[in-house]
């Protein structure tokens, strides 16, 4: 292992340490010393094959699934200085420019994992300054065939879905939600959790945006099923403000939202009250009477 693998194993390893709640000095009692935990976990030191397998199996996890979640947390890392250097290029509405990086992107070969999420999550982004960009059918359908063969929903994983959401088809976010909304369910991870739900309320979103009332409803409905902790806020902003649209009539829904906004003034939050706004103007409320 280089020296970046040897520290993201360590951070890998704690997370997951962490997630069952062991101690060191629990985990490594009859395996190896505490101090030799505490230094692979900093990535100070390596562990033998057979030290790292026997603290693995006491926390019931495979080698096999600990070294892809290595490997997930390493493309987590790329993908995110990736996304952080088109950023400030999004946010211009540089449109040539981001279409110049697709192409750049695509001439490499797709066949590498992290190009195809790099060039659906560039496609996905114009797409959300001009609606009509056309989006080749074989990135949509790898990107879907490997979202549905996601077995363990981390930080990469939700990252992926949520930059490349506006890409998928109706059907599949469905088919995607109701996998989340059980998973949410099962969660200690509280990261994880606000991610997950994140996910879910940016699915609502899309589906309203498509004017699929109906699954947007059934969505929500779910989601308002799961416990929300009080600092919350921002989901259970969201969640407030797509109820009203789906369940008021036009003016009802209208003055609600009016009021929902307000309050996020008050408070500051003036750049997301704005965006809101917009969204009240921009989109049509359903004949909900």
């Amino acid at each position: 292992m280089d020296k970046n693998t040897v520290n993201q194993a360590g951070i890998v390893f704690q997370k997951l340490r962490k997630q069952r709640h062991l101690s060191t000095k629990k985990l490594a009692e009859g395996i190896l010393s505490v101090s030799s935990v505490n230094k692979f976990e900093t990535g100070k030191t390596k562990l033998s094959f057979f030290k790292l397998g026997s603290l693995l199996k006491r926390m019931d996890i495979s080698l096999d699934d600990y070294y892809e979640q290595i490997e997930s947390e390493t493309l987590l890392d790329s993908y995110n200085h990736f996304l952080n250097q088109i950023e400030p290029i999004y946010q211009g509405n540089d449109l040539l420019t981001l279409k110049a990086i697709v192409k750049e992107e695509t001439s490499k070969s797709n066949e590498e994992f992290i190009n195809l999420i790099k060039t659906a999550s560039l496609i996905s982004l114009i797409k959300k300054i001009d609606s009509n960009y056309p989006v080749e059918e074989m990135i949509v359908k790898k990107i879907s065939q490997y979202l549905m063969s996601v077995e363990y929903w981390n930080s990469f994983e939700l990252a992926i879905l949520k930059n490349c959401l506006i890409i998928l088809t109706c059907p599949m976010i469905k088919v995607l939600a109701k996998e989340l909304i059980y998973l949410s369910a099962q969660l200690s991870d509280r990261n994880r959790s606000d991610n997950l739900l994140s996910a879910i309320t940016n699915m609502v979103d899309i589906l309203y945006r498509r004017e699929d009332y109906q699954s947007a409803k059934e969505l929500l409905f779910c989601l308002e099923k799961i416990s929300l902790n009080q600092d919350q806020l921002v989901i259970k902003f969201k969640i407030s403000f797509m109820r009203n649209l789906l369940t008021l009539t036009n003016q009802q829904a209208k003055r609600a939202n009016r009021q929902l906004i307000k309050s996020l003034r008050l408070i500051g939050s003036n750049h997301l009250a704005s965006s809101y706004e917009s969204y009240m103007n921009k989109y049509l409320i359903p004949d909900n009477s």
